[in-house]
């Protein structure tokens, strides 16, 4: 495997999402712990999160595509199946982990 391969160039091109989605999930819950955003706007909110969570897999699949005119990705390259899986389990972890994180931040009383 070289790097003018096409499919070590796309499988590498795979990589820079995990970023953006993590990225969106800081700055989701960033915003949905700030005590003056009113209800209304969190609902507002979940619409354009799931957007981008959502949407970056689906980057990633017509990028692998299109580097590699392979029409389902998830079936013919291992890699890719378990690097989207992989990267939306530790967005799912993130996420997870920075509510509990603050939310008991919150209710711990200032010292």
């Amino acid at each position: 495997m070289n790097m003018h391969d096409p499919v070590v160039a796309a499988r590498l091109a795979l990589l820079p999402f995990a970023l953006v989605q993590w990225t969106v999930v800081f700055v989701y819950v960033k915003l949905m712990l700030r005590r003056e955003l009113a209800t209304p706007m969190r609902v507002i909110l979940v619409g354009p999160f799931i957007v981008a969570m959502v949407g970056t897999v689906f980057g990633q699949l017509n990028v692998y595509t299109a580097m590699t005119r392979v029409a389902s990705p998830l079936e013919a390259d291992d890699f890719v199946f378990w690097l989207v899986v992989i990267e939306n389990l530790l967005a799912a972890g993130l996420l997870v982990r920075m509510v509990v994180r603050s939310r008991s931040a919150l209710r711990e009383p200032p010292p």
